[in-house]
């Protein structure tokens, strides 16, 4: 029986794997504007919200490259996105300068 949106059962695991992981990272970037990048949760052991966005941004990488080696996604299509953000984001930064594919603080 064919999925309803014509995809194989690993583009479905890989695809609800990457959503999954940046839903994480959605949700701790939303907690460390809520509490601070260095806030961490009250319970005993908790990693700071920077360690947290670090680990959660380690993990979609890992499924990224999951999906690359089980042909779900293509290496050089994830390439593609990622020097096409670097030639875009410049422009909406207010903080940060984009020099080529190196990101500098600009000072007051």
């Amino acid at each position: 029986m064919k999925h309803f949106a014509d995809l194989t059962p690993v583009e479905h695991e890989m695809i609800s794997c990457a959503a999954e992981e940046a839903a994480e990272i959605a949700m701790i970037v939303c907690k460390s504007l809520r509490h601070g990048i260095d806030s961490c949760h009250p319970d005993p052991g908790s990693k700071p919200n920077r360690f947290e966005i670090a680990r959660e941004i380690g993990q979609l990488i890992a499924v990224m490259q999951i999906m690359c080696d089980v042909g779900v996604i293509h290496p050089n299509d994830v390439e593609f996105g990622r020097l096409e953000k670097f030639a875009k984001i410049g422009k909406y930064l207010h903080h940060v300068r984009i020099d080529g594919q190196r990101a500098l603080i600009i000072t007051p």
